[in-house]
């Protein structure tokens, strides 16, 4: 993922980051579920958005469940799924609906691994 608007921020669910946005010192530090800004300016959530990165979306995965959601809401087609390590096509190999709700074209089986990545509605 590349960073080019100095107002954003990332939340990660794996390990701490770090990331340098502009000579101002803006700094945005994740780590886990929490996340904490330094920086010169105010920032508000109506000028910063929010990406929610590598979460494990809710659902079962038994090799007969297909639907799965989010933690929290979306901005539609910001998804981003990866099943096992690939990054599935939008359309092809899954589509949403709603705000928070993932529906897979094939159902994945158990020992399969889904993430997720999405900007916060």
């Amino acid at each position: 993922m590349s960073i080019s608007n100095d107002n954003v921020s990332i939340v990660v669910n794996q390990e701490k980051i770090s990331i340098e946005l502009n000579e101002d010192s803006q700094v945005i530090q994740v780590t886990g579920e929490s996340i904490i800004i330094q920086t010169n300016e105010l920032l508000t959530s109506s000028d910063t958005d929010i990406f929610i990165v590598g979460e494990i979306p809710i659902g079962v995965i038994n090799g007969s469940n297909a639907t799965f959601t989010t933690q929290q809401n979306f901005v539609p087609l910001s998804i981003e799924l990866i099943l096992n390590s690939t990054i599935q096509t939008y359309g092809i190999d899954y589509y949403t609906t709603g705000v928070n709700t993932i529906i897979l074209n094939i159902s994945p089986v158990v020992g399969d691994i889904i993430r997720v990545n999405y900007k916060l509605g």
